[in-house]
């Protein structure tokens, strides 16, 4: 016996004059909540783009107050270095100035460098003239000796006659020793000064070299500088156009930002609203399912009767085949209320076991599949509990996860999961003899499928469990 068969039914005369008005009511919310099923789908994608278009802009808003931060940064960064630069630019004016006078002065300098060397090459005439000199006065000297030697032997054999000329030749010698002395030292003095200014000569024309190199890589240095003068006011220029470049993007991006704002305040506006008309849709389409039921516990004939009919009596089935389970010692009724899930390693989306799962896999799938043969309308028939979660599915849905795929996965292995959205978290929570509800199915790739979900409690021991849900395309 099905929840419908405790309906009253009514006298016959109210029943035939009643039945043409509650069919047509029944059908005109039938439809009714269907297309306000529609329409809050369409008003839940609506919301969800508004939402994430409210976090981009969002998003958008601070990536742009982050940008106008860093503007500044480059502004402030672009002005100090303007003013490096003009200082730098400054300071290469500066050493050219200096530069160009060390050139100056070391031209003088190879100059009076080449001049010493013209200096000291007479010098070393010169003492090659006076050495020479020197020679002709030591072969006087000699010459002298040799005189005065043959005056004294003159001398001595005059005897007492040639005393005084003895004296005289004397005192020649000895004049012509000591000039000989004088000029041997005079010559040594000479040697050695030759020797140095020899030494001193190489000096000098290294001393040359170097003046010529020094004057050649100054003159390039001047060179160089006067192309870093030209860089510095190349970069100072590009410097000026960074900087004007800048506050042109700080203005840019300060005028997008109060665009951003206002846009925020409009999308959020929106938002709004629509999360306003997602509450009043769900309570119009409470409402019509509310219409729908009615109509069908008054005995009304609709196209949503054999699917109220099928759920009540496979939910009845199910709490049925439980209790005769526990009868049996096969199971408590503790283990269909106990809360532990355990995951699934490597499941995407997450599957979940439950203490109870097994159970629900050998007594309820024959029942759901025998149901989801009722006709070609129906989609799916699974139960579900007051936490939303679904432990046995139909075949079709209960396929293996293959690793990496979510797509399949989320279509084909909907066993052991979660379905916690406002239709399946109603389904397990409801313990009226029935609730249908209308909603609008996510198909995948953009796809939706406009559907109706037909629910009936299942009780265990008089203790509710959740409730066993037969959805069908209209």
């Amino acid at each position: 016996m099905t929840a419908l068969d405790h309906i009253a039914p009514q006298p016959d005369h109210e029943r035939r004059s009643s039945a043409p008005a509650l069919q047509m009511l029944a059908q005109d919310a039938g439809q009714l909540i269907v297309a306000l099923a529609e329409v809050s789908g369409h008003t839940d994608s609506i919301d969800a783009a508004l939402s994430a278009n409210v976090k981009n802009v969002h998003e958008i808003s601070a990536l742009a107050a982050e940008m106008t931060m860093r503007n500044r940064e480059v502004s402030s960064a672009a002005e100090a270095a303007l003013a490096a630069g003009s200082s730098a630019s400054q300071t290469v004016q500066g050493g050219k100035a200096r530069i160009a006078q060390t050139v100056q002065n070391l031209a003088g300098l190879f100059q009076d460098v080449a001049d010493l060397g013209e200096g000291i090459t007479a010098l070393r005439e010169s003492l090659s003239e006076m050495s020479r000199v020197a020679g002709e006065i030591s072969d006087i000297a000699r010459t002298t000796n040799l005189l005065a030697i043959n005056a004294s032997i003159e001398a001595a054999r005059a005897g007492p006659q040639g005393k005084g000329f003895m004296v005289v030749a004397q005192e020649i010698k000895q004049l012509a020793g000591n000039t000989e002395i004088a000029i041997t030292s005079i010559s040594e003095r000479l040697t050695e000064l030759d020797a140095r200014n020899f030494a001193l000569n190489q000096r000098s024309h290294m001393a040359v070299d170097r003046a010529f190199d020094l004057q050649t890589d100054t003159t390039a240095l001047g060179t160089t500088m006067d192309e870093i003068s030209t860089a510095a006011d190349a970069v100072g220029r590009q410097q000026l156009l960074i900087t004007a470049a800048t506050d042109a993007a700080l203005r840019s991006v300060a005028q997008v930002e109060a665009e951003i704002s206002a846009l925020t305040g409009s999308i959020g506006a929106a938002a709004s609203e629509v999360s306003s008309t997602r509450v009043q849709l769900a309570q119009l389409i409470t409402a019509g399912e509310r219409v729908t039921a009615t109509c069908a516990k008054l005995g009304v004939e609709t196209i949503d009767t054999p699917y109220i009919r099928a759920a009540c009596a496979g939910a009845a089935r199910i709490s049925a085949a439980i209790e005769a389970a526990i009868a049996r010692g096969e199971c408590s009724a503790a283990q269909f209320f106990d809360t532990r899930l355990t995951p699934v390693a490597g499941s995407d989306p997450a599957q979940l076991i439950a203490p109870f799962t097994a159970l629900t896999d050998r007594l309820f799938a024959p029942i759901q599949e025998e149901l989801l043969r009722l006709n070609d309308h129906v989609v799916f028939c699974a139960a579900v509990d007051t936490r939303g979660y679904l432990p046995t599915h139909n075949a079709k849905f209960s396929q293996p996860q293959r690793r990496g795929d979510l797509a399949f996965n989320s279509a084909n292995c909907r066993n052991r999961r979660i379905f916690d959205d406002r239709v399946g978290l109603a389904a397990g929570r409801n313990t009226a003899d029935f609730l249908l509800q209308a909603y609008r199915r996510d198909m995948g790739r953009g796809q939706f499928a406009m559907m109706k979900d037909v629910s009936a409690p299942i009780t265990i021991a008089g203790r509710h469990w959740g409730g066993l849900r037969l959805a069908y395309r209209v």
